[in-house]
């Protein structure tokens, strides 16, 4: 089965058991999606749970208002310095990206709407899309984290590499440098986490275009020779690896090494193993960001799937040094 037309671009994608089925007659909007769903065009007759997204356009309020029956979950500003802010109730999330798009999705009932003002609409194919996709998985188990990922192919074994920090600590640019050096991209910043019938615990990512400081094309030189196109109102540009994920969007692997991003230093790189404890607490404050206070709720199998996952993995701490492009290197003997 393949997508129809662009005037009313109508396709649905099958995602490991969950069926998206995407509504919207906006063009840009329609090609994005379809750059990083494409491998998950529905083509089997087995059925799969159901839900909807309807993308249109509309004006967005640039004010701040509280939507009937939710709280504020949290809010920020974008890399553009847009305003954000996530609203939450029972079976229902909304984000307002203020100016620019406004998302809705509602659990129970299998859908979601994202609304979005003329001009912004390439906000509604990344951030928002990816919200409604990543609600939804985990309906059916599958969470995410914000984390980098790679398949380590070693003496025929995949072996599967998480690299988690804040934002700004340099999973992208510490993923890239392991993709260079001849692994398989899963996923630069959302890694997906779920139990398999067959395999048990496995990772899995979403193809798209890397976001990439300047300096990351500096220190990683073989960038600069895929496409780019600049990300507006920051110093970064957007890489399409496409061509480097060699397939690895339809790969699930198991994890074996989780290492989180320490400060980085001027003299030489630095790996040393942490403990169990340290790594969930790192990894649950940099994903879990309120717990319920029994752990209960679709935030408590969250939590409960990332101490699975640190329990499953060889944890490390790094601090990068000067040079980037060589950082593989110290990850030889992780492997055994």
């Amino acid at each position: 089965m393949s997508c129809t037309g662009y005037s009313i671009h109508k396709c649905v994608y099958d995602v490991y058991g969950l069926s998206l089925n995407v509504v919207t007659d906006l063009k840009p909007v329609a090609q994005e999606i379809d750059s990083v769903l494409a491998p998950f065009l529905f083509v089997s007759k087995k059925p799969a749970k159901t839900y909807e997204v309807v993308i249109s356009r509309a004006e967005v309020p640039k004010e701040i208002t509280c939507p009937r029956g939710m709280r504020q979950f949290w809010a920020g500003t974008s890399r553009d310095g847009t305003r954000m802010v996530f609203w939450t109730g029972e079976g229902v999330h909304q984000l307002d990206i203020l100016g620019a798009v406004s998302t809705f999705i509602n659990i129970p009932s299998r859908c979601a709407k994202i609304t979005v003002t003329e001009g912004k609409e390439w906000y509604a194919a990344n951030m928002p899309l990816l919200l409604v996709l990543s609600e939804f998985l985990r309906t059916i188990g599958h969470h995410v984290i914000h984390a980098a990922s790679l398949v380590c192919d070693k003496k025929g074994e995949k072996n599967g590499i998480i690299i988690a920090g804040g934002s700004g600590r340099g999973k992208t640019t510490t993923a890239l440098a392991f993709s260079g050096a001849g692994m398989k991209l899963l996923a630069d910043d959302m890694t997906f986490v779920a139990n398999a019938p067959s395999n048990g615990l496995v990772i899995w990512g979403l193809q798209k275009p890397c976001k990439v400081h300047r300096k990351t094309l500096e220190m990683l030189k073989w960038l600069e020779n895929l496409p780019q196109r600049p990300v507006i109102g920051s110093d970064e540009v957007l890489v399409d690896m496409s061509k480097h994920f060699g397939g690895a969007c339809q790969i699930r692997v198991k994890p074996k090494v989780l290492i989180f991003l320490d400060d980085r230093n001027m003299k030489e790189h630095r790996i040393n193993p942490l403990s169990k404890i340290d790594a969930i607490k790192r990894l649950a404050g940099e994903n879990v960001r309120a717990l319920d206070s029994n752990a209960r709720g679709a935030t408590g199998e969250t939590f409960r799937m990332l101490g699975t996952l640190v329990g499953r993995c060889d944890c490390y701490l790094l601090s990068a040094g000067p040079d980037v492009a060589d950082i593989h290197k110290i990850f030889t003997s992780l492997l055994r």
